[in-house]
């Protein structure tokens, strides 16, 4: 994220961001625009799907304690010798549950 926002900075000098660590495991991010507030987002990873996943929560008012609730979440299987990350999918998106992705698609997510 560091990485992310830094670069972005460089392109827009009116975009910052605070980042608050809750616990070893879980990251709030808020990202600001002129210096009002745009969104956050929560990274938790274990949890809710166990410890192989990584959860992804975001909007205005992020609930920093409910863990429970989440826009997606991607875990680490192994599938044939690989290791691939399988998202949970939101099946009213169009998103496939039961496929693992390839390294290709592992690097646009």
């Amino acid at each position: 994220m560091e990485y992310f926002s830094a670069e972005t900075q460089k392109e827009h000098s009116h975009f910052e961001y605070e980042k608050e660590m809750i616990t070893s495991r879980k990251s709030v991010f808020t990202l600001y625009e002129n210096e009002k507030q745009g969104t956050q987002f929560k990274l938790l990873l274990g949890g809710v799907f166990g410890e192989n996943s990584i959860s992804f929560s975001y909007g205005n008012h992020i609930d920093i304690e409910n863990d429970g609730s989440m826009n997606e979440s991607i875990s680490q299987e192994e599938h044939e010798g690989e290791l691939k990350l399988k998202p949970m999918g939101i099946a009213r998106y169009g998103a496939e549950t039961d496929s693992q992705m390839s390294h290709l698609e592992e690097g646009e997510f």
